[in-house]
């Protein structure tokens, strides 16, 4: 005789509410105490129409359900898969559509997209992969690929760090010499900064904006590769910042400026310093202009 083996495959509810709301549909109650208080904050509309209601219970108070119908009907418009989910492989920002009408609940995407430049001998590699950045900068103007925690590309150098999308585009003709620029479009990822880190060729320069977000992401940067690290500063950059600075840019940035003050280094305190006495901060864009002491206002 043969005996057939089966698998049985279980799936979860896919959060703490919908595992609550499982077991009520089950058994139509269930001790107040298993609800914690972030649960009933997302509960809270059942609760206020009557779906769901609270009752004394022997020593204690227990949730009991009192209009099926009405729940369901909440389910269907909170988890539009259902309460264990769509039961696909779906990629993360996917699955959080799928099964939460919110792509953000399903994380991160698990890679980063990074833009580059490339100037003069460097080439990324991956096994056998090889990404000659020179030429296809050369061909394209900008080169784009995906970073991932595991198996990263590799490469040697000295590389630009250029927060904004302008800058990036002509930083060979404006910022130092370096092999390659890689476009932050802001802050750096977490994820991209940790990449960097792990290649111990790398040495960066950060170039970015002189306000509390651009000098923030620089000791980021640096925090996470000691001596590797220099902030990008124009020598005329109190020209610059008295004839178009920009105080709201600081005002924006208020907590973050905080921060920049308790971790600055050497080279952040001569930026601050022109800041403070000055009252503005002054975006990347300016490098691009023309300043001469001609044309300063004091």
């Amino acid at each position: 005789m043969r005996i057939l083996s089966t698998c049985l495959v279980v799936k979860m509810p896919i959060d703490t509410v919908a595992d609550r709301l499982v077991r009520l549909l089950e058994i139509g109650f269930l001790a107040s105490s298993e609800i914690s208080v972030r649960s009933r904050q997302k509960m809270q509309y059942l609760f206020a129409a009557g779906f769901l209601a609270e009752e004394a219970s022997g020593g204690g108070f227990r949730v009991v359900l009192r209009n099926r119908e009405g729940v369901e009907r909440w389910i269907r418009s909170v988890y539009p898969s259902g309460l264990h989910g769509s039961g696909q492989n779906l990629p993360p920002r996917a699955g959080g559509v799928a099964n939460f009408r919110n792509s953000k609940r399903g994380g991160g995407i698990g890679a980063s997209l990074v833009f580059l430049r490339g100037f003069f001998d460097i080439a990324l590699r991956k096994g056998d992969l090889v990404m000659d950045v020179v030429s296809l900068t050369a061909a394209h103007e900008v080169v784009g690929c995906c970073i991932r925690d595991s198996d990263p590309w590799e490469f040697s150098g000295r590389v630009l760090i250029v927060e904004n999308g302008e800058v990036f585009l002509h930083a060979e003709e404006m910022l130092p010499p370096a092999n390659m620029a890689i476009f932050a479009s802001g802050c750096l990822s977490d994820r991209v900064i940790q990449w960097l880190a792990s290649l111990s060729g790398v040495s960066v320069v950060h170039a970015g904006d002189y306000d509390p977000i651009g000098l923030w992401d620089y000791l980021r940067l640096k925090q996470a590769m000691p001596g590797r690290v220099e902030l990008y500063v124009p020598s005329d950059l109190e020209k610059r910042i008295i004839k178009f600075g920009n105080r709201k840019i600081l005002e924006d940035s208020e907590d973050r400026m905080i921060a920049v003050r308790k971790c600055a280094d050497d080279a952040v305190l001569s930026v601050l310093s022109i800041i403070d006495r000055h009252g503005l901060g002054l975006e990347q864009e300016s490098l691009l202009l023309d300043v001469s002491d001609t044309d300063l206002c004091h």
